[in-house]
């Protein structure tokens, strides 16, 4: 884990996770540069992105990381957690971080049921297939993909899957996708959203055919 800093040391801390595919850099310049230096912007380049070159293993693993960062800086109170896709699972295991509050969190692209046995099990080849795509410059799959995410990004993501090792590349499904039940503190306030669909608080409690349970903030 490879920690990028910017903004304002002495405000308000905002922790900013990436999606498979996009370093911490790239979420810098779409999201976190809008905030103007207002907060200090923690935001990680986590396994085979960006600046860090070491395997992607788990969501546990770089959450474990992520949170000996925040104690060796001194930092006990993070203003906004925000996860999109795989960082949205590595979020969920980084409020758990002895002696941090975390005031809000923000879940971007992150599923709350659990995935059947046959979804689970195309994690590791959907991300294959994606990467060989790349590799044979198949221009109309290309195409899909620049239709969904515009030149930019896709150019971004094209490099970044390249440069993916086998064990990335193989990861199992994060455990964001089985988690999200447990009540959680009235003074935590946690928003999701889903592809492109209106931001949306969660309820306090989660019906259970929608996931099991999630680690419980501190």
């Amino acid at each position: 884990m490879y920690m990028h800093e910017f903004g304002d040391k002495d405000a308000p801390v905002i922790l900013m996770l990436h999606p498979m595919g996009v370093t911490a850099q790239k979420i810098y310049d779409e999201i976190g540069s809008r905030f103007r230096g207002k907060y200090r912007l923690l935001i990680p380049d986590m396994g085979n992105h960006g600046e860090e070159k070491s395997d992607y293993v788990s969501a546990e693993d770089e959450a474990g990381k992520i949170c000996g960062y925040l104690k060796d800086n001194g930092i006990t109170e993070v203003a906004l957690i925000y996860g999109a896709s795989m960082g949205a699972a590595v979020a969920l295991n980084v409020i758990t971080c002895p002696d941090v509050r975390f005031r809000s969190m923000y879940l971007d692209g992150a599923p709350i049921a659990k995935l059947g046995f046959l979804m689970s099990k195309a994690f590791a080849p959907v991300l294959i297939w994606q990467r060989g795509i790349y590799e044979k410059n198949d221009r109309k799959k290309l195409q899909e993909f620049i239709d969904r995410w515009g030149d930019d990004l896709n150019d971004h993501m094209r490099e970044t899957f390249m440069g993916f090792s086998d064990t990335t590349i193989r990861i199992s499904p994060p455990p964001v996708f089985r988690e999200i039940c447990r009540r959680y503190p009235r003074n935590f306030r946690i928003t999701r959203s889903w592809s492109g669909e209106r931001p949306r608080s969660l309820p306090r409690r989660v019906p259970r055919s929608q996931g099991n349970s999630i680690p419980k903030p501190r």
